[in-house]
């Protein structure tokens, strides 16, 4: 338990600011002696199972996206839900990899409610969903925040569910927690840290600042925030000067007027939209084959 909440700790994250002051109590309670439970840190799993609808149908399908004896043109639902740590970044990774190899799915819709997650395997993911080449639509349902919003980027379409949705937090945040006071105060434990004569820049980041410095964790924070910037200027083609790019989060109306979002849309219509685009493309295809 200790070596997970020290992962979660000590991670870069793309992620909005209030989720992160949501589990404080948790951790408080956790510095506090009591015991949690990892599922404290978890979602409920069901809602990022992934479902099958038959297109221009209600009715969901619970099939498993390996199945080929879908309904020929299926829409897969693949949800992006809660907090992203990078397991369930990968597994997102790994959904989409499948439905774009099952011949029946013909377009996805991914259902987004997630105030963004762990930096590591973003970047990977939302690039594998830039090159499945079935129709994306991206359909938001209240949040969009920071690592959602570059994983949705890569998508053909978004669409926001109510004027109350928001999307944005284009940024990088890291949070340093120094436990060595409390490890010597509460449980008697001193902790002292020894480097070999050349290990002069081992965990150089923390240790500059430990001492007041804390450029060089904002240096490193810089090259994976450019990274990040220059996707979204790239997938959405948003101009570099945007106010998008001050990490801030807007609601669905200002989202669309700055190019986060197209437009509003109900889930049933989203599936409709993705089935009509991947109707299209493979008349497009016909007919270049003919």
């Amino acid at each position: 338990m200790y070596s997970k909440l020290q992962s979660l700790l000590s991670a870069r994250w793309l992620i909005n600011q209030q989720e992160v002051m949501a589990y404080f109590p948790i951790l408080l309670s956790f510095l506090n002696g009591n015991k949690i439970s990892l599922v404290d840190f978890q979602d409920d799993k069901l809602k990022n199972t992934p479902f099958v609808v038959n297109a221009f149908a209600n009715v969901a399908d619970t099939s498993l996206l390996t199945d080929i004896n879908l309904p020929e043109n299926s829409v897969a639902v693949i949800p992006i839900y809660g907090v992203m740590i990078a397991s369930k970044t990968q597994e997102l990774a790994n959904n989409v990899l499948k439905a774009q190899s099952n011949p029946s799915i013909s377009a996805i819709v991914f259902l987004v409610n997630s105030p963004g997650g762990q930096v590591f395997y973003t970047d990977i993911t939302a690039s594998i969903i830039k090159t499945c080449p079935l129709p994306k639509v991206t359909l938001v349902m209240n949040m969009a925040a920071s690592a959602a919003m570059w994983l949705i980027s890569a998508s053909d379409i978004i669409l926001a569910s109510s004027p109350l949705d928001m999307l944005g937090s284009i940024g990088v945040m890291s949070s340093f927690t120094d436990m060595s006071g409390l490890m010597k105060e509460k449980l008697g434990i001193s902790v002292t840290d020894l480097y070999a004569t050349k290990s002069t820049l081992k965990n150089n980041q923390v240790r500059q600042l430990l001492l007041g410095n804390a450029q060089p964790i904002i240096d490193n924070m810089d090259f994976a925030n450019a990274i990040f910037h220059n996707t979204i200027i790239a997938n959405l083609g948003i101009a570099a000067d945007s106010e998008v790019f001050s990490g801030d989060v807007f609601y669905a109306e200002k989202a669309i007027s700055l190019g986060l979002a197209s437009g509003f849309s109900t889930l049933e219509k989203a599936i409709e939209t993705a089935s009509q685009m991947a109707a299209s493309n493979q008349i497009k295809s016909l007919l270049i084959n003919s």
